[in-house]
């Protein structure tokens, strides 16, 4: 039961997932010590963390069998996030939802699956803890508890690291964020000659409403802001308060995207906004972009530390911008 990718809660949920920078990364002794445990407590002849991608399962762990990636469609961690709870199917070729399962149509399929999907703080499921086994069977109490408590065990551990890569205040990426998805996302586009490019959002005026009206009112306007990018620019986009009143998003794209186009989306939603709201709210910023160049900037901080290399935007004129043919 894949979700509809375009809906608001589906896009937010693949933004949370890409916050973590772990996806397409290999094993790690975090998750698997916890997939381990979870094998010799149920006995299962394989256990596995996936995380659930808009259209692909990653496999972060696994035991007893080597899992990598499959399809989402159809395969049992689809269906666990679609229950947004603890499933088990004692049969899964009696159960029409996921008997079209890659792994339940293997040479060797598996029979019994139970799943317990991995949530952040916020609510959304950002993947699966599995339990899989060739025979079929039923999930005894004990082993629903066992998956449980090792799930909130996986759970605490990605809550750690999301402290750790976001801002409190917007739940975006913080700058530590943004350095490891950016260095993550460059990589990806040297490899497969994707374009890139970095735009800066300075918000305007933000120290003159923290004197003027208290940091109440500045923290709503950065909130604001923060909630007009995430609703302008793709869930693949890094999106990141780095300091201040400083936002950054990165872009990753074809060479024969205008750049121009989503930046004039965003300045037509905060010109709907301030439309809407009486000052102290209304918001501005100065805006810039600069396109990622490998023989230019080498490294992630140079792209991200030299402000001199970006090109400014008149937001007046831009909002009267029309894409060029091409």
């Amino acid at each position: 039961m894949q979700q509809a990718l375009n809906s608001e809660a589906e896009q937010q949920r693949l933004r949370a997932l890409e916050s973590l920078n772990i996806l397409d990364t290999p094993a790690e002794e975090l998750f698997d010590r916890h997939t381990r445990l979870l094998q010799r407590l149920t006995n299962a002849p394989v256990a596995s963390f996936s995380l659930v991608d808009a259209d692909r399962i990653w496999y972060k762990s696994s035991q007893g069998m080597t899992l990598e990636a499959g399809p989402r469609q159809h395969s049992f961690c689809d269906y666990a996030i679609g229950q947004q709870a603890l499933v088990s199917i004692e049969d899964t070729q009696a159960q029409p939802e996921v008997a079209q399962a890659a792994l339940a149509k293997q040479p060797v399929p598996f029979r019994f699956y139970a799943g317990r999907p991995i949530k952040d703080r916020q609510g959304f499921c950002l993947g699966v803890l599995n339990i899989m086994d060739y025979q079929p069977r039923a999930l005894s109490g004990q082993e629903a508890e066992l998956l449980e408590n090792v799930a909130e065990l996986i759970e605490y551990d990605i809550h750690l690291a999301q402290q750790a890569t976001l801002d409190p205040l917007t739940g975006l990426s913080n700058h530590r964020g943004l350095l490891n998805s950016a260095t993550h996302i460059l990589a990806l586009c040297d490899r497969s000659q994707c374009e890139a490019t970095l735009v800066s959002f300075d918000l305007l005026d933000l120290g003159k409403i923290n004197s003027e009206h208290g940091h109440e009112a500045g923290d709503l306007s950065l909130t604001a802001f923060a909630r007009l990018l995430l609703d302008t620019f793709r869930a693949c986009d890094v999106i990141s308060r780095v300091e201040g009143g400083q936002f950054i998003v990165l872009l990753s794209h074809g060479d024969n995207v205008d750049i121009l186009m989503p930046i004039r989306r965003f300045l037509i939603k905060l010109r709907d906004f301030n439309d809407a709201v009486q000052s102290p709210q209304m918001l501005n910023a100065d805006i810039s972009y600069v396109h990622y160049e490998k023989k230019l900037h080498g490294s992630v901080h140079e792209l991200l530390s030299n402000p001199a290399q970006r090109t400014g935007v008149d937001n007046e004129s831009l909002l009267d911008y029309q894409a060029q043919p091409a």
